[in-house]
């Protein structure tokens, strides 16, 4: 982390030791006030934790990340997020936010990760850093940086046989569930 930001988060404490919450205030409010059209009471999604110091364990607690419902029309029938190594980044939080609710079910195989508010930096000697000074967990406070997986009963491989013949048989039995009201 730059030395700047160490240094605002410092000065917010009497101890010395690193308060990130209020560099992340602007951030929260994306957390706090989403408007999700599949809920109808206000539902607990997951967790987030923020670097608080520069040792390798310094992270806060976890903070909830609660969605209110919509004023809108809201989409109460099943949902089947398809997804697999190749959904990472922003679209690996979805599919965790998504997972939490209960007319959703995740199919396909586990995530490809990176969902921890990532943080750009560069290294003195000229090289660039990326990492996760966020870390982002599900409802069950299970680490999502590494991937999400799938609903249980719903991991599933691409059938390379009905492949050849065009068939998507994630797709066909996503349909199949859909079709079928979620049984």
């Amino acid at each position: 982390i730059h030395g700047s930001i160490y240094l605002q988060a410092q000065r917010r404490t009497s101890d010395g030791s690193y308060d990130f919450g209020p560099l992340y205030e602007n951030v929260a409010y994306f957390y706090a006030e989403q408007d999700l059209n599949f809920i109808n009471q206000e539902t607990l999604v997951g967790y987030i934790s923020h670097k608080t110091g520069p040792g390798h364990q310094d992270f806060s607690e976890l903070y909830p990340i609660k969605y209110k419902p919509s004023n809108r029309i809201r989409y109460q029938k099943p949902v089947v997020i398809l997804a697999n190594r190749g959904t990472f980044s922003a679209a690996n939080n979805f599919v965790s936010v998504m997972k939490a609710l209960p007319n959703v079910v995740v199919m396909g195989d586990i995530t490809g990760g990176g969902s921890g508010l990532p943080f750009s930096s560069e290294l003195p000697n000229g090289w660039s850093i990326r990492f996760s000074a966020s870390p982002i967990y599900d409802v069950n406070r299970e680490h999502t940086e590494f991937g999400v997986a799938p609903t249980e009963g719903f991991k599933m491989d691409m059938d390379l046989e009905q492949a050849s013949q065009g068939h998507d048989s994630i797709l066909d039995r996503a349909i199949a569930y859909i079709a079928t009201g979620g049984a």
